[in-house]
């Protein structure tokens, strides 16, 4: 009897519910459902877990002589191994789990080969798990995650069909990004920040928050970096936020409209809820020392911001503001400074 066959079968057990135990003592397969409730299980031994979805995986690449038989197949392994990634995330209630999973190297095993499998509820359990390993042990996780993750991360924002796969991606990006320089120069050097403009069209208004929410973590980031004195505890990452340039690139015309993009998607939503109101006029405050010069006398920045204004003008969204604890003074006057300063427009003095 191989070691596959072993294998197999001790996960068919598990999926049916009953104790792998019975088996492995040679009693009778019947008398053994019927006896030994889940419980019993070995539930905390990550590596087998992650020794049986490897197995599982590997017969995806067995050849198959049928089309249909091999799809079949396919679709099949596809199911088994997402019961599997769904194992885990129950298991992970007990951060005790999350650790043996990563001491296991469950990151490079499990997640990074198969994020690239077209496979929806695979992805998305991947997808879930990944997140869920960031948010119980961040500090190990982001210490350890394979490149390779991140890099699947914005193809699957930017290529994924399916709203909820790029929700679940941007998720991760947003808990991983902020604080990690070396990760966020990775991203300029793959992808910059075109995704995520390109993508706005084709998001909702609790994943556009969350994008801004992102955009302002990581760029209060960098103004702070600028800021911040240099020391021998923290010269690599001022050195590794300065190549990556986002202060420079902020002042382009290609940022700003980009940024402008974001603002006028979100423009149809901010009468019917407030959820994204405090991050956008938070990001609206932040690159007025860099976009302003490049909006002016520009049709559309004059169109976007004279709305914000308007809105902000309006007392009968007062409420909205004291609900989001916003400072409506404040953000009137920088629109206010917008719709002013956008009808001038910047000369060549050449």
């Amino acid at each position: 009897m191989n070691n596959y066959f072993i294998i197999t079968c001790v996960f068919a057990l598990f999926l049916k519910g009953y104790s792998a135990n019975d088996s492995a003592e040679g009693e009778d397969n019947n008398d053994a459902l019927n006896e030994k409730p889940t419980e019993e299980f070995p539930q905390d031994d990550i590596e087998k877990y992650i020794e049986m979805f490897e197995e599982t995986a590997r017969q995806l690449n067995i050849p198959s002589d049928e089309d249909v038989t091999a799809l079949e197949n396919t679709i099949d392994i596809y199911e088994e191994m997402s019961e599997i990634v769904q194992v885990f995330i129950d298991l992970n209630i007990n951060s005790n789990n999350v650790y043996k999973f990563l001491r296991a190297k469950g990151l490079d095993r499990v997640i990074a080969p198969n994020l690239k499998i077209l496979h929806t509820p695979l992805r998305r359990q991947l997808l879930i798990l990944t997140k869920q390993l960031i948010d119980i042990a961040p500090t190990t996780a982001k210490a350890i995650i394979p490149v390779s993750i991140l890099d699947n991360l914005l193809d699957i924002f930017e290529n994924d069909h399916i709203l909820s796969i790029k929700a679940y991606a941007l998720d991760i990006m947003h808990s991983w990004l902020p604080g990690n320089p070396k990760m966020q120069a990775r991203v300029m050097k793959l992808k910059g920040l075109d995704p995520f403009y390109h993508q706005i069209s084709n998001l909702d208004i609790t994943v556009i928050h969350t994008l801004l929410d992102l955009f302002n973590k990581i760029l209060d980031e960098h103004i702070k970096a600028r800021e911040t004195p240099r020391t021998r505890e923290n010269a690599e990452d001022l050195v590794m936020y300065q190549r990556i340039g986002l202060i420079e690139r902020m002042s382009t015309s290609h940022v700003c409209d980009g940024l402008l993009n974001i603002f006028e998607s979100s423009l149809p939503f901010i009468p019917r809820t407030g959820q994204i109101i405090s991050s956008m006029f938070e990001l609206v405050k932040k690159i007025k020392p860099f976009c302003l010069n490049t909006y002016k006398g520009k049709s559309k920045p004059i169109e976007v911001f004279n709305e914000l204004y308007q809105f902000v003008n309006d007392k009968s969204n007062d409420k909205t503001f004291e609900k989001y604890g916003m400072n409506k003074t404040d953000v009137y006057a920088v629109l206010e400074k917008y719709v002013q300063e956008l009808k001038h427009v910047v000369k060549d003095e050449l």
